[in-house]
């Protein structure tokens, strides 16, 4: 009895260290499974940050952009009213100078209305002196 007892005893304890061996193989694999896992785990937390880096990065270099491109938006705000301002200050001008050249045209006829007028009472003075030259010779002859 006792030997069969050992016997199966013996086959109970050959059986649990074959469990218990199969348990650690499970073990070490599930451990290295875990490992691995763990660092894929590091590995995708380090390529988020890196990924979180380039998108702080790329956000300071688009609100820079923004900025200047803000600021370039405005100059040409600026320079188009400063453009219009001088379109208007020119066209008033040329207004003015148009008005005045009018003025001048106008005083120009009168003028040379005035001289031909002058013109043709020198003309009359002339012949008015050659005639009382040619009487007046002709009172000295006789």
């Amino acid at each position: 009895d006792t030997v069969g007892d050992l016997a199966m005893s013996a086959a109970s304890v050959t059986d649990l260290k074959k469990q218990r061996d199969r348990l650690m193989e499970e073990l070490s694999l599930e451990r290295e499974r875990t490992l691995q896992a763990l660092n894929e785990l590091e590995a995708s937390r380090a390529a988020v940050r890196e990924a979180d880096l380039a998108l702080r990065e790329e956000r300071k270099v688009n609100e820079t952009l923004y900025a200047r491109l803000k600021d370039e938006a405005n100059r040409a705000t600026e320079a188009e009213s400063s453009s219009t301002t001088i379109r208007d200050q020119t066209a008033s001008r040329l207004a003015e100078v148009t008005i005045k050249r009018e003025e001048a045209g106008e005083k120009i006829r009168v003028l040379t209305q005035r001289l031909a007028e002058s013109e043709h009472r020198r003309r009359q003075a002339e012949d008015v002196v050659q005639g009382l030259q040619r009487q007046f010779a002709a009172i000295t002859a006789s």
